[in-house]
């Protein structure tokens, strides 16, 4: 049977969690936070054992780049 761990893996990391960068997972996870009604958001870093929390406090500076990034996407603007 063939691996199927190494299906995930590059060399440089992306797509996986060899670097802790949480702020590259922040929007998603203000979302997240958002559409369920919970005050915190979490990342697993399984790699690391280890769990990175958003806090309420977190969550709410997110709240007006959050919007002006999803009004940019209901327009059509998909510029970063």
């Amino acid at each position: 049977m063939r691996d199927r761990s190494t299906k995930f893996r590059h060399k440089s990391g992306v797509g996986s969690d060899r670097t802790l960068q949480p702020e590259h997972h922040q929007f998603q996870l203000w979302a997240y936070s958002q559409a369920t009604a919970k005050p915190n958001a979490h990342i697993a870093y399984l790699h690391h054992d280890l769990l990175h929390t958003f806090t309420p406090a977190q969550l709410s500076e997110l709240d007006t780049s959050a919007s002006t990034l999803v009004s940019g996407l209901v327009q059509g603007n998909f510029t970063p």
